[in-house]
């Protein structure tokens, strides 16, 4: 190519075998489905564990998911129904893409099972930080407060959701009880 120079070249190559090892759950969000941000493609790569799986689910299979529900599910289906989708999903099979997700093993704690919204500023990590800590021991990160939460994380300056929390009379908890949990 012009103006490439052997180093940038060997770089760009570099670069396109990296990500080509990416993990399914960013091929998904990369794929840009219809009601389908990071955090869902997350769930689903979870779920699914590989491409094929994701691509033999049924609706009512991925309706079951917490985080997925009926109006994503159809999306998903519709998505990977359509022949220009699956002519690109056997291109990427070709060029060698990843399409398996590595599922972290689940470690048991008091946070197993529970619904947790953060808000404010988090001290010891960012909030897709906070959240993979959550979903590493079955937690449910959530993005706002319901009556289905089981507890607000408060960081410095919380915003609505504190409001909401404490209106709902749920637990507002600390960052560092927030680390405790998770031991």
């Amino acid at each position: 190519m012009e103006l490439f120079k052997e180093k940038k070249v060997n770089n760009l190559l570099s670069a396109i075998q990296k990500s080509k090892l990416k993990p399914l759950s960013r091929l998904i969000y990369a794929l840009g489905i219809r009601h389908v941000g990071e955090k869902a493609a997350l769930v689903l790569a979870r779920h699914s564990k590989t491409m094929d799986n994701l691509l033999a689910a049924k609706k009512d299979e991925l309706d079951k998911i917490y985080e997925v529900g009926e109006v994503m599910a159809s999306s998903v289906i519709d998505y990977f129904s359509l022949p220009q989708t699956k002519k690109l999903i056997e291109e990427l099979r070709k060029a060698g893409l990843n399409f398996k997700e590595d599922v972290p093993e689940i470690k048991k704690t008091f946070l197993t099972g529970k619904t947790v919204v953060f808000t404010g500023e988090l001290e010891g990590f960012s909030r897709m930080q906070a959240e993979e800590l959550l979903r590493s021991c079955a937690g449910r990160p959530a993005s706002s407060v319901s009556k289905d939460t089981d507890f607000v994380v408060a960081g410095a300056h919380p915003g609505s959701k504190y409001d909401s929390a404490k209106k709902l009379g749920i637990k507002i908890i600390t960052e560092s009880e927030f680390k405790e949990m998770l031991k």
